[in-house]
């Protein structure tokens, strides 16, 4: 396990490093969204970030933090952008890893192999800068929550998934069906909807306006 986990790490790790300039649009798309949030615009609406953040406020925080960063003590802005998804995408290859040693030793190995390189985790995570690790590790977890029986805990680590990416709302009927009382699926659906809802509240005590911005445009 300790090996696919180094292995996975170097996999994820010198690309990111070594091809520092990654996929133009979604670079750019951090880096824009990232500056308009420093300099205190609404992201949302601003036609210059048109199709460039169509997700809830949680990852412009993080692409603020690296422009910040980058403009401050002249990092590369590229590489603060995808080394961030890293240590998610080596946890799910962790998690996937300790999932799979219920089964045979070769099925294990292969398995915990694969996922360690698996080029198109590499190739998302190391390279284009998206960040669908980070989105799919708290989907993950949420799952492995659900399946020991706490309810709410999984509710929220779906809903922190949603908060990054909405894809990841598409989870919510299949919770949903993973528990047999109403009183669970309504908890699930509620605490699902927090980290959303806390991200758009901060987002716009930051940056006073309608939600209905954001919203609509994570909707579309």
């Amino acid at each position: 396990m300790v090996t696919c986990v180094g292995i996975a790490f170097v996999a994820r790790l010198l690309p990111a490093l070594l091809l520092p300039s990654g996929a133009a649009f979604d670079i750019a798309s951090s880096a824009i969204v990232g500056s308009l949030l420093r300099l205190s615009h609404d992201v949302y609406p601003a036609p210059l970030a048109e199709g460039r953040h169509p997700y809830f406020p949680l990852q412009l925080f993080i692409d603020a933090l690296a422009h910040r960063l980058a403009t401050d003590y002249r990092l590369p802005f590229p590489v603060l952008v995808k080394v961030v998804p890293v240590p998610a995408d080596v946890l799910l290859t962790l998690l996937i890893t300790r999932v799979s040693s219920r089964r045979p030793l070769e099925t294990c190995a292969t398995i915990a192999v694969l996922s360690s390189v698996h080029p198109g985790a590499v190739s998302v995570c190391a390279y284009h800068g998206q960040f669908d690790a980070e989105p799919l590790l708290a989907a993950v977890l949420a799952a492995l929550a659900i399946a020991s029986g706490r309810v709410f805990l999984a509710g929220l680590l779906l809903g922190v998934a949603i908060a990054l990416k909405p894809w990841p709302a598409l989870f919510v009927p299949v919770f949903i069906g993973c528990v047999p009382q109403w009183r669970q699926r309504g908890t699930l659906l509620i605490a699902s909807r927090l980290a959303p809802l806390a991200c758009v509240a901060l987002y716009r005590s930051m940056i006073p306006g309608s939600w209905v911005p954001v919203v609509a445009t994570v909707v579309s």
